[in-house]
């Protein structure tokens, strides 16, 4: 059983070499002149292609998710679609100024300070650290309690 993450669908370089889409982007994006691993060979992001009857031949490859909480098991072709649902893959925090990674079950169980909300008074979208602050001392449309 492989992890699902490792494998992402197999494409040919110009030079005749195969490798794994996500592996050869990332690769090809991160300098200048990207290389074949194999050969050598230059390429171009632009210029990969799928290899047909490598993917044809993976989709029935048995994979489970990459997540270690997560029990599921499938074919390398229902992963992605898994992968896309499963509450239990980390992924980075949405929100602005998160660097964190968390499962979307933990995502939606804790309130994230760094989530914009709207404030009840003036709807404006603030987020949930600066809400209090926002109603009390900028928010023009708030209700005020005077004291006798």
């Amino acid at each position: 059983l492989f992890s699902y993450s490792i494998v992402s669908r197999p494409v040919t370089l110009a030079c005749g070499h195969s490798g794994y889409k996500n592996c050869m982007e990332t690769w090809a994006e991160s300098t200048a002149t990207p290389l074949c691993p194999q050969c050598r060979a230059t390429f171009q992001k632009e210029e990969l292609r799928i290899n047909v009857a490598m993917d044809k031949a993976t989709q029935d490859l048995p994979v489970k998710c990459n997540s270690q909480t997560c029990q599921w098991k499938g074919n390398y072709s229902d992963a992605n679609d898994h992968l896309r649902h499963c509450p239990k893959v980390r992924e980075r925090c949405p929100n602005e100024g998160r660097q964190h990674m968390a499962a979307w079950e933990e995502m939606t169980a804790n309130a994230c300070p760094k989530e914009r909300i709207p404030c009840s008074g003036c709807q404006l979208s603030v987020t949930r650290e600066k809400l209090q602050f926002h109603r009390t001392s900028l928010c023009i449309i708030t209700t005020v309690c005077c004291i006798d």
